[in-house]
């Protein structure tokens, strides 16, 4: 046994860990915290009138972290989670773009809860394209 892993034998010991469980669990003798959630990445291309889903219904809440649209037509982009209307865009310009970028820490822009989706109105049947980052909490 090395001098590390005699370290680590006597510090379990002092905290009262069993020496058969994982190192990677233990943060100064208490359960690591859980790891954030994936970041997901996904392509918009929405073209029909009426309801696009950009996200679907989800079982745990969802968080959005960035979005980057740009418009092709003249129309207004209402964006949705479930019936509660998060963002209205009216008279959204031709070639317009649209930006919620990342924030420090990663604070989202809007959380939608489980079971809802996020949904993209489009007032008029014209391409809307771009990306957005989002991650799911359970």
């Amino acid at each position: 046994m090395n001098l590390c892993e005699q370290r680590e034998l006597l510090s379990r010991a002092i905290r009262g860990v069993a020496p058969s469980q994982p190192a990677a669990l233990l943060t100064n003798g208490l359960p690591a915290p859980a790891a954030e959630p994936e970041i997901i990445n996904r392509i918009i291309t929405a073209a029909a009138a009426g309801d696009n889903t950009l996200i679907a219904a989800q079982p745990g809440t969802i968080e959005l972290l960035q979005m980057v649209l740009l418009n092709s037509a003249l129309q207004t982009l209402k964006f949705f989670s479930g019936p509660t209307l998060l963002q209205d865009l009216p008279n959204f310009a031709a070639g317009e773009g649209y930006e919620l970028a990342f924030t420090a820490g990663l604070i989202p822009y809007w959380r939608i809860p489980a079971g809802n989706a996020l949904i993209l109105n489009l007032s008029v049947g014209t391409r809307v394209d771009g990306f957005l980052n989002y991650r799911v909490k359970t």
